[in-house]
């Protein structure tokens, strides 16, 4: 039988992606609306830093779970979003970006058996990691005329004893809706009620301009369920 991961698509937005640079190297400029890729400088001191520690040797083997005094670093950071201490020792864990944590989560807590509701329009490679690990995508239409919301209603409903996941993203890619602290509480209750993991992908919080990022974190405090993702990416790099 041949392995699930071979059967997966390429990602579409790598082939447009693979495509414009394509354009580019042939002296056209592109406007990438692809991938989330900044067009602002790194914060001042960044570079400098980052040469800084290669000069001193920080080039070789680490803890798995990242640099101790980075974990701390983000646990305070963490903290003053969510409101939620993380113990940086035990409970934080440093990846190369939000994509290997998804790809971590979903090998280490998904497989054959388990459903995972996925609200959509989404980010493609939700579905394929949920899928790579041999669980069922289980998908959600969100409405356009109700601004891409999840109503709390439909999501119970499609809930069944196998559902072992939700993926919650937001601020939302692609459609950029926000859901509200009444969602959001609701969707804690049901997750924390119903027993199933809540991977809230929160790497868009800073890009919210007419009210203050509000995170699942607040309502699911000490819960097991919640599995708690953000990115340096696309705030500052």
């Amino acid at each position: 039988m041949t392995p699930i991961r071979r059967s997966l698509p390429t990602s579409g937005i790598r082939i447009f992606f693979d495509r414009a640079q394509q354009i580019e190297r042939a002296g056209h400029k592109v406007l990438h609306l692809e991938v989330g890729m900044p067009d602002w400088k790194l914060p001042p001191g960044v570079l400098e830093e980052t040469k800084a520690a290669l000069d001193e040797g920080y080039v070789h083997y680490i803890a798995n779970r990242g640099l101790l005094p980075l974990r701390e670093a983000i646990a305070e950071d963490v903290q003053a979003v969510t409101g939620n201490h993380f113990d940086p020792e035990t409970e934080l864990l440093v990846t190369h970006g939000a994509s290997e944590a998804l790809s971590a989560c979903g090998l280490a807590l998904l497989g054959p058996g388990d459903e995972v509701i996925i609200p959509q329009p989404a980010w493609n490679h939700y579905q394929a990691v949920v899928e790579m690990a041999g669980a069922t995508p289980v998908l959600l239409p969100l409405c356009a005329q109700e601004g891409f919301l999840i109503d709390p209603e439909r999501l119970a409903a499609a809930v069944t004893p196998r559902t072992k996941m939700l993926i919650l993203n937001s601020p939302h890619n692609p459609t950029g809706a926000v859901q509200p602290a009444a969602v959001l509480a609701a969707v804690a209750e049901l997750a924390m009620e119903r027993e199933f993991f809540v991977f809230a992908d929160e790497i868009y919080q800073d890009l919210v301009f007419t009210a203050p990022h509000v995170s699942i974190s607040r309502y699911m405090q000490d819960s097991p369920y919640l599995l708690y993702v953000n990115s340096f990416s696309r705030a500052t790099a």
